[in-house]
């Protein structure tokens, strides 16, 4: 597999900033091929949670627990989840395992399918990137690839936070369940006070680092289920940072005199 053909060029970036932002350069495996399929530790290459991982994690994580509490646990996550409606981390970012994994092969009930990179948290499928070529269209990346792994491959989506696409010049953040008109970009990683921008790196720091992550995971997803098909909802930015900025003002609101702001 040819690492600088300009199909995986924006993977390749993908990687280099991923393994930047999570301070971790030992964060990635490249699952193209069996030798390194292998490390993920799956029995098969249906699964898409890495027990080698999630055990380890559940230990840590609940050091009280007997092993057959967490034997048990690792089984109620791994079952079949089509109707999973939520989820937590939780132990703050130091006790939770962050992977990367590119062209990670998953066998659904008919088809194959390589998606490009996905991210892990303590072996659970969290965040999937589909990339593009800088020529190429994200709306054709939502309307061919997205979907069709909706189809082929939906137990990747049982456990989904949340879904980028990316041609390295345009980058958006969207859920599951999202046209591709509600996909949008992340201008702002930092804070509120930061200067906007459009980039991959703003992108992936803002909703992909690591206490950041957490916190979209636990805090700022909706299930919108007021029609007749159930909808997941993802944060924008700017609703992000004010939400959380809303709420430091309020824990300090003895020092700030009770000048909490407008949100």
């Amino acid at each position: 597999m040819n690492p600088f053909t300009e199909d995986n060029l924006v993977e390749q970036t993908v990687i280099k900033l991923i393994k930047k932002i999570w301070a971790d350069s030992a964060c990635h495996i490249n699952g193209y091929t069996d030798e390194e399929d292998a490390k993920l530790g799956r029995e098969h290459q249906g699964e898409v949670v890495l027990k080698k991982y999630l055990l380890p994690a559940l230990q840590k994580l609940n050091p009280d627990l007997p092993d057959d509490a967490l034997g048990q646990a690792v089984d109620a996550i791994t079952r079949d989840r089509s109707n999973l409606s939520g989820g937590s981390a939780s132990g703050g970012e130091n006790k939770n395992n962050f992977l990367a994994v590119s062209q990670m092969w998953v066998v659904g009930e008919m088809y194959t399918r390589r998606p490009d990179v996905i991210l892990f948290v303590n072996g659970i499928p969290l965040v999937l990137l589909e990339l593009k070529a800088s020529h190429k269209s994200l709306a054709d990346a939502h309307r061919d690839n997205i979907r069709d792994y909706k189809d082929t491959i939906p137990k990747l989506f049982w456990y989904n936070m949340g879904i980028i696409i990316s041609n390295g010049i345009e980058n958006k953040f969207g859920s599951l369940t999202s046209p591709y008109e509600f996909f949008n970009e992340w201008k702002k990683a930092e804070s509120e006070g930061d200067q906007p921008k459009t980039d991959l790196a703003t992108m992936l720091n803002g909703v992909c680092g690591k206490t950041r992550l957490l916190d979209i995971f636990e805090n700022f997803i909706l299930f919108d289920e007021s029609q007749a098909k159930a909808k997941k909802i993802v944060p924008r930015y700017f609703q992000y940072l004010g939400v959380n900025r809303a709420f430091a003002n309020v824990i300090n609101r003895k020092k700030l005199a009770g000048k909490l702001g407008v949100f």
